[in-house]
């Protein structure tokens, strides 16, 4: 296994791919963190409560779309150097205590030179 934070050494941009791949991350993190929150309120006033409870809604919407506009402009970033977003979990061992890995951020010849690195016994086989 290979420390997620050395998924990207190596490769042109690192600094800029490191940066995408935990925008990604914290961006993910945080819609997961706000859809799994509970807005809870109580009232003998069953009007008040269905406003309060419209109210989050809109609130959970709007940033909802926040995020898909932030994450679209990650991707779109990404799609400008020829890069795709790989899922790098069943390779890469969690850093920082942190609850979503690290996605690899790269073309695909650069993703199957990764798996390359950190399987080369499985790829010697093959030769």
């Amino acid at each position: 296994m290979k420390k997620e934070s050395e998924i990207h050494n190596g490769l042109p941009l690192k600094e800029v791919r490191d940066f995408l791949s935990e925008s990604l991350r914290k961006n993910i993190e945080y819609e997961y963190s706000k859809n799994s929150e509970n807005f809870t309120y109580r009232s003998d006033d069953p009007i008040k409560t269905a406003i309060h409870s419209l109210e989050n809604d809109i609130e959970r919407l709007k940033m909802r779309v926040h995020l898909l506009k932030e994450r679209e402009a990650i991707i779109t970033i990404m799609s400008m150097n020829g890069w795709n977003e790989y899922d790098v979990s069943d390779h890469t061992r969690i850093e920082n205590g942190n609850k979503f890995h690290l996605p690899f951020v790269g073309t695909e010849e650069e993703y199957n030179n990764l798996m390359k690195e950190i399987y080369p016994d499985e790829f010697n086989k093959l030769k």
